[in-house]
């Protein structure tokens, strides 16, 4: 019983920990660079890019390993041990970082930006949070102040 009660409090301490981290870090450290790196296997490669080509499909791990080759889960065990993370959390992180992108350097609606990433209002806000600590609008107005303030801090500079 006591055996079973300390099993589930470290997968509990495993699972904040895995999240805690999306918090700290940038999507840019969690995410490994997929066009410049040669060690990453070419199978998962051609996955990464085919997911950044469009966000917008609804890809399955199934028809990803169809297209490479593979069994899915040949791939999801290749890619996993290739990036760290599941063929479907990459594609999630690839289209949150899209959409942070956006958010930083648009003025485009948040629903248009949910289009164009591919994912649902239910399923964007809370992965956005968990990620980046932040609401979507909340990640924008942080960005529009430290511009600000830089372009502030620039002008007087000049003078």
């Amino acid at each position: 019983m006591q055996k079973a009660n300390a099993d589930r409090s470290r997968q509990r301490a495993k699972r904040t920990a895995f999240t805690g981290r999306f918090e700290r870090e940038s999507v840019e450290q969690i995410l490994p660079p997929n066009k410049t790196q040669p060690e990453i296997d070419y199978r998962v490669q051609a996955v990464i890019e085919l997911m950044a080509s469009d966000l917008r499909e609804k890809y399955s791990v199934s028809e990803l390993a169809q297209k490479v080759y593979l069994s899915p889960f040949r791939l999801w065990h290749l890619f996993k041990a290739e990036t760290g993370l599941t063929p479907m959390l990459y594609l999630r992180h690839l289209r949150l970082k899209r959409a942070a992108e956006s958010l930083r350097s648009s003025f485009m609606p948040v629903n248009q930006i949910l289009e164009e990433v591919g994912m649902t209002e239910s399923r964007f806000f809370p992965a956005f949070k968990q990620l980046f600590g932040l609401t979507p609008v909340e990640f924008r107005q942080h960005h529009l102040a430290l511009k600000s303030k830089k372009i502030c801090s620039d002008s007087r500079i000049r003078q």
